[in-house]
Parts: C-alpha cells; sequence; structure tokens
C-alpha cells in the first residue's frame, strides 16, 4: 500500500461549507484532567455549530506509560459529562444504530470504534505510519540513526558544557546522509560520511536494525523565521525547524511529531485545537506538513486553566541572631492547573464531591466564554432552567495569550446551586440514593488518581443512604421544604447546596439517629438549650396544644384564647403559628422572641441557621418534636 492508496481509502469528507473537523486526543496515562473536559467541550461546540464533525482519538504510542483502564476510564468521563461525539472509541451502550454496525458484538460495557476513517486508537494504526514513513525515506526526508543511548547522552554533556541547546542538528545529527536540497538545487554532503560511522553489525555481519531509530531530515535554519496565523494567538512569526526529529521510536512505533500529523491529515481534521505548550513544536510540524506536501490544517493553541494561590514572601528582617523577626507578606501567584499538586485537576474529585456533571459542564464553559454569567443572570431572572444547548458558545470569546481562564471553586458553587434549586424533593432523593457517582471504579485502577483523597463517594457514608431509604417517604417530605414538588414551586427557592456531600450535613438533623450522634458528641443536656424547667413547660404545650397551667393573670401581649392552636395540624396557617408561639414566648418568661425561637431552633435541630421553623416542625411531626425536648 503506498500514500496514494491511503488517500483513496480515507478520501475528503462531504460537509457542508465552513464545516469544522476537529479531534481530542488524550494519552492514556492517567486520570481524566479537567483540561481535556475543557477541550472536549470547545471541540463539541464548534463542531456543533459549524454543522462539523468531532472526533475522539487515543494516543496511546507511549507505551512504557500507559495505564490499564485508562481508554474506558476516558470514554466513561465523556459520557458522564455529557460530551458526544461522532467518531471514535465508544461503549457499545452509547451506540445509537440499530441494527449494530457489523462486528460490534452485544457487550454494553465493549470498546468499539465507530467511523471511516479509524483505526481511532493509534497503537492499532502502525501500517499507516510505516506507508508514510517510508515515503519520507524514499523522497530523503527521513533516515534511520543508529545513535546509542550512551551516545546521545554524551552528546547532550558536551552542548550543555558548550551551552547550546540540545537536540539533533547540525553537526550533532551524526547519522544524516547526504542529501539533495531542492531549493538550492545542490548535493549537501552527510554528516555520516563525515564522521566515518559504522552501521552496528549482528553476529552474522548484518545490520543490526533492532537498535534503528527513524528522524525526520530537517532542511530548516532556526535563524529564519516565517509568519503563521493561529486562530486564537493572531499572525505570529515562528522560527524554522533545523533538528532532525524522531519520528519512529525503537519499538517501531510512532512519536506525536509525526502520528498526530498523518492521523489529522487522514481523519481530514480541519482545525487542530491544542494547549500552548505545544506553540515551541509548531515549526516542526509545520516542516512536515510541508515535507508530505500535505495542505496545513487551521490552528489554535490555547491558554490552560491556571490556578490562583497566596504564598509568603519575606519583605524586611529586623533585630540580629535569635532575635531575629522576619515579616512577610501575602504574595497571589498564578500558575497552570497541575495534575500532581491540585485535586481539582482529576475530574473524578467533582463526582466524588457530588457535583452535579450538568453544572460542571456549565462551569467548564464559562471558562472558555465570560459572556455566560449575563445569560446564566438572564436566565435567573426569568425563572427558566438552564439549559446549556441554549447558549451560544462563541469561539472568539477563548483567552488569545495571557494567563488564560482561572479556576474558581466560587463560581462553580454559585452555578451548581442554581441546577440543585431546579431539583424537586423526589428528584434530590432519587440522585442521593444514586450516589456514588457512576463512573469507573478507581480501585481497580488505583495509579489514575496520583492525588489522594479522603472519602469513597460524595456523601462519603452508605450508612446515611440507607437511613434515608428506610425512610423514603418522610426523607422526600424534609427534602420538600422551600424546595420545588410535584405540586408547588415555593417563591423562593433554597439554594445553599451545591454539591452532595453537603447533603448529610444539611439535613442531619431530620433523623433521630443522626440527631442524636450529634448531641452526643456535643455533650447537650436533655432539652438543650431550655432550662429543664421551660423543657418540661415546652413538652406539656406541644403535647397539649395549650398553655398549661394558663398563667392568672396572663402576661401583657397573651390573648385570652390559648386552645384553639394545634400548631402540628396541617391546616394551621404560618401566621396562626407564629402567634402561638409568641404566646408561649411571653409565657416562657422571654424578653425577646426572636431569642425563644433561637432556643427552639436549637434544641430542635442543633443549629443557629435553618430553613423555617414552621416547616421544619410540620415535616417532623409531634412525637419526634417532643422526643428532642427530653
Amino acid at each position: 500500500m503506498t500514500i496514494q492508496d491511503l488517500e483513496n481509502k480515507y478520501p475528503k469528507r462531504d460537509l457542508p461549507a465552513g464545516a469544522e473537523v476537529l479531534r481530542v486526543s488524550p494519552s492514556p496515562t492517567g486520570f481524566v484532567h479537567l483540561g481535556m473536559i475543557y477541550m472536549a467541550n470547545i471541540c463539541r461546540r464548534v463542531a456543533e455549530n459549524t454543522k462539523g464533525v468531532f472526533i475522539l482519538r487515543i494516543e496511546d504510542t507511549d507505551t512504557a506509560r500507559e495505564l490499564v483502564g485508562a481508554k474506558e476510564l476516558f470514554v466513561k468521563m465523556l459520557d458522564t459529562f455529557g460530551i458526544t461525539y461522532d467518531e471514535g472509541l465508544m461503549f457499545n451502550s452509547g451506540l445509537t444504530p440499530n441494527p449494530l454496525p457489523k462486528g460490534v458484538g452485544e457487550n454494553a460495557n465493549a470498546l468499539v470504534q465507530i467511523g471511516n476513517y479509524g483505526p481511532y486508537i493509534q497503537s492499532e494504526r502502525k501500517e499507516i505510519y510505516d506507508i508514510c514513513i517510508d515515503y519520507l525515506l524514499a523522497v530523503g526526508r527521513a533516515y534511520r540513526c543508529y545513535m546509542s543511548v550512551e551516545e546521545l547522552a554524551q552528546m547532550r554533556e558536551e552542548q550543555e558544557k558548550n551551552k547550546v541547546r540540545p537536540g539533533v542538528y547540525g553537526q550533532y545529527a551524526k547519522w544524516r546522509p547526504d542529501f539533495f536540497d531542492k531549493e538550492k538545487n545542490i548535493i549537501i554532503e552527510g554528516n555520516f560520511k563525515n564522521n566515518n560511522l559504522a552501521y552496528p553489525l549482528n553476529a552474522d555481519g548484518s545490520i543490526d536494525e533492532t537498535s534503528c531509530i527513524i528522524r525526520f531530515l530537517s532542511l530548516g535554519n532556526e535563524l529564519n523565521k516565517f509568519k503563521f496565523h493561529d486562530e486564537f494567538l493572531g499572525d505570529m512569526m515562528v522560527s524554522e525547524n533545523d533538528e532532525d526529529l524522531v519520528i519512529r521510536k525503537s519499538d517501531g512505533l510512532p512519536t506525536y511529531h509525526l502520528a498526530h500529523i498523518v492521523d489529522d491529515h487522514l481523519m481530514r481534521t480541519t482545525f487542530v485545537l491544542r494547549g500552548n505548550e505545544w506553540w515551541s513544536s509548531l515549526g516542526k510540524h509545520i516542516e512536515m506538513w510541508k515535507a508530505f506536501d500535505w495542505s496545513i490544517p487551521k490552528y489554535g493553541h490555547i491558554v490552560p486553566i491556571n490556578k490562583q494561590e497566596e504564598s509568603l514572601t519575606p519583605t524586611l528582617s529586623k533585630g540580629e541572631g535569635e532575635n531575629t523577626n522576619t515579616e512577610f507578606k501575602t504574595k497571589l501567584t498564578v500558575r497552570k492547573l497541575s495534575k500532581r499538586k491540585d485535586k481539582e485537576a482529576d475530574v473524578q474529585f467533582f463526582l466524588d464531591e457530588g457535583y452535579m456533571p450538568e453544572a460542571v459542564m456549565a462551569y467548564v464553559t464559562r471558562l472558555a466564554n465570560p459572556s455566560f454569567d449575563d445569560w446564566m443572570m438572564t436566565k435567573i431572572k426569568t425563572g427558566e432552567k438552564l439549559d446549556l444547548k441554549e447558549f451560544n458558545f462563541n469561539i472568539k470569546e477563548l483567552a488569545r495569550g495571557g494567563r488564560g481562564p482561572l479556576i474558581d471553586m466560587n463560581k462553580l458553587n454559585n452555578i451548581s446551586s442554581e441546577y440543585f434549586s431546579y431539583l424537586d424533593n423526589e428528584e434530590l432523593y432519587e440522585m442521593i440514593v444514586s450516589t456514588p457517582s457512576a463512573s469507573i471504579s478507581l480501585e481497580q485502577c488505583p495509579t489514575l488518581r496520583p492525588v489522594p483523597r479522603e472519602g469513597k463517594n460524595s456523601l462519603d457514608a452508605s450508612h446515611f443512604i440507607e437511613i434515608l431509604e428506610k425512610n423514603k417517604d418522610y426523607t422526600i417530605k424534609v427534602f420538600g421544604i422551600e424546595r420545588r414538588t410535584k405540586d408547588n414551586i415555593p417563591e423562593k427557592l433554597r439554594k445553599d447546596i451545591y454539591k452532595l456531600s453537603q447533603v448529610k450535613e444539611q439535613y442531619y438533623y431530620f433523623f433521630d439517629q443522626l440527631y442524636n450522634e450529634k448531641k452526643n458528641s456535643l455533650q447537650y443536656e436533655v432539652g438543650y438549650p431550655f432550662s429543664p424547667a421551660n423543657a418540661k413547660e415546652l413538652k406539656s404545650i406541644f403535647e397539649n396544644k395549650t398553655l398549661i397551667p394558663p398563667p392568672n393573670p396572663l402576661p401583657k401581649g397573651v390573648g385570652e384564647n390559648t386552645n384553639s392552636a394545634d400548631i402540628f395540624s396541617s391546616e394551621v396557617t404560618l401566621e396562626e403559628w407564629l402567634a402561638f408561639m409568641k404566646e408561649i414566648s411571653i409565657y416562657l418568661g422571654y424578653d425577646k422572641f426572636a431569642n425563644f425561637m433561637r432556643d427552639l431552633r436549637l434544641a430542635l435541630t442543633l443549629e443557629e441557621r435553618t430553613p423555617n421553623l414552621y416547616d421544619i416542625m410540620q415535616v417532623m411531626g409531634r412525637e419526634r418534636v417532643l422526643g428532642r425536648l427530653g
């Protein structure tokens, strides 16, 4: 098979004018980075907006670093966060064609490749790469190099000693052969001949090809620059490449430099989006595109997600010896989100904490398009649900250079609280009992999580879920306080929950077992914070629905009819409930009604801030409230 055969096998796509073909191409060497989800979301939106194609391609040529389970994790996470793609690696369960494509089995968890431009796993494309490398060898743009590991190390030492940049170029490209310079129309004498090098031989005298790698033969001059238009950085000057890059390793697999160019060409990628850490390699890649005489796609180098952190720097030292005092000031620094330092870099973190995937995707969209804030505020004011499909994503808003987007957990929490506020009480219950998150078990592949974290899931207690399930009807009523139900939408929705890991701390006091555990840990007396006498009196009032015995004379402000209010009756209005509570407050000797309500709230919930106490007592019911009073 030849290059032309490959061109025929993978023809140009029949797409509308302006349609973009994009890909995301993770390496299966660890967990799924937030930056990968960020990039995939951008690619998906651009493909949708232009009626194009979005591809998932797995770049697994670094076999030494590949981790078992990583491919499955990538596919699962894209599905979990609602990022769909048109071609590439996916689970059977995610396939929509019926009947299934030829060769696709019935195992829903099996990984299959869908699309006409595959394989979509680089390790399965070796034959394609070999054809392309053979072409470069044939036209004099690649050569076999037999430099040993020891020779490479010696070369780097020499370069470091001479204070020149590292790499195989010029005089250091010792195995470079004679080649014909088309531009100058002359034959260049190769270093191979000049250095009198000999091929490594086997015992039978044949050339030892196992020690051979293939290098790209560069024609560039690093001192020369050319103009290149980057979709985000604009027109930039790029240095020509003069380095003879490795394009095939000794294991027979290609390097990223060659593989991504071959893949992008034959998959007919029109727009390459990648992190700006690849900008320094652009000159190398442009020369390689030209060596194949292929059309160069658009490139856009995106500034990665960053994190701002505080650090202390010394500003002044006073005194001497042991009496020296150093003053420090707080300094804000910005750095790239690190997969080794930052737990937020792993998208599993957000699932473990119990963030809704939809909320995380909204936040990731906001990182790319700051206009999301105005769109969200408009939706909130009009009472409409946030639906990302309605947001007009604009690629022109992406940061052009500079420090890039900053991860801001407070902003994520605000967005997430909006999503939680739209759940009704039954939906919230179902979400909680379905925890932990439906991601691939990391216990099967612990190396996918290098940043240790406490807890196994967003609630960190199957015990809590068991309590909720045993009290399902009661729990659903609890979740209906100041929250949507099937029959009612409160004027003011609760927005105090933004992740499932908060649910237990927000609602524990509704459940006697959890309430008593907390109360015992705090070593509170029975009836706290009421005095024993007041607690007994209050319990009697709630039990008998009246002030017993009625004070004589009645305290100022207490009405004569104190027998009419059963505060646990569903027919009692908030106004009637408050009037009776005020009478009780005066009867128990409180100067301020607010102080009585504070103590009652503490007695029933152990918390100073809760939803409306009227609603809490209605849901708890008489027996539970009486039990809290001793």
